[in-house]
C-alpha cells in the first residue's frame, strides 16, 4: 500500500473535510484508485450532462462500493497507469454535475457531492 492509497476512513475524512482543496492535490500527489477510491472522467467535461455511457460508468462505479466496504468516487480526475497503478494525473472539471444529480438523490447528496467535485 502506497502512503496515498489509505482505506475508505482515511480519504474519506480527507475529501470531506477540505473538499475542493483535497481534490485539486489528488493530481499532484499522483493518488493511487484503491478498492475504495476510484476516479472518473465524463464524455463531456465541459456541459455536466451525462451521457447514456456516463451514467453506465457511474453506475457500474456505485456498484462495486456497495458490493465492498463502500467507497468514493471522485468525477473529473484522470488517470493513468504507471507501473501497473492507476494514478490522477489531471483535473478535468465538470459543470453543473449537481443538476444532474439531483433528481438521483434527493436527500441533498448530491450538493454535498457537487461541492467536493469542485
Amino acid at each position: 500500500m502506497t502512503p496515498h492509497s489509505a482505506g475508505l476512513n482515511g480519504n474519506l475524512d480527507d475529501l470531506l473535510l477540505r473538499g475542493s482543496e483535497a481534490i485539486a492535490e489528488l493530481p499532484s500527489e499522483r493518488r493511487e484508485e484503491t478498492l475504495h477510491l476510484e476516479f472518473k472522467t465524463l464524455s463531456d467535461q465541459s456541459s455536466g450532462l451525462l451521457s447514456k455511457d456516463d451514467r453506465r460508468m457511474i453506475a457500474k462505479a456505485v456498484c462495486g462500493f456497495s458490493n465492498s466496504d463502500g467507497g468514493i468516487l471522485v468525477i473529473g480526475i484522470g488517470t493513468a497507469r504507471i507501473d501497473g497503478l492507476d494514478l490522477a494525473i489531471e483535473i478535468k472539471p465538470v459543470q453543473q454535475l449537481e443538476t444532474e444529480l439531483s433528481p438521483n438523490f434527493g436527500d441533498g447528496r448530491a450538493g454535498q457531492a457537487a461541492a467536493v467535485m469542485g
